[in-house]
């Protein structure tokens, strides 16, 4: 998704954060919203692949911990499934912590 892409009528892609495996991380404007959220979707189009990523959506809405990224809405029904949670900002990356 390119930034200014619409995902969902709700939210305006600002950039890409990254990607894995099956998924992709973005940077999103949330209207109606202040701030930058995250945005992850899932890329593969496999039934399969989606079901784990509709799965991985329930276990982390399941999790309350402080050190663990919640989740603030999720469309496992949208083509692509999506969910949003808070962008964690850092002016440093971890390899330079750990150097």
């Amino acid at each position: 998704m390119q930034p200014g892409t619409e995902v969902d009528s709700q939210f305006i892609v600002e950039s890409e954060l990254g990607r894995g495996g099956m998924g992709c991380v973005l940077v999103v404007r949330w209207k109606g919203q202040s701030g930058k959220f995250a945005l992850k979707y899932c890329t593969a189009t496999e039934p399969e692949a989606k079901k784990r990523f509709a799965r991985e959506v329930r276990i982390s809405q399941t999790i309350e911990n402080p050190r663990v990224m919640p989740i603030l809405h999720a469309n496992p029904d949208f083509d692509p499934p999506y969910f949003i949670m808070p962008l964690a900002e850092s002016k440093r990356s971890i390899f330079h912590t750990l150097a």
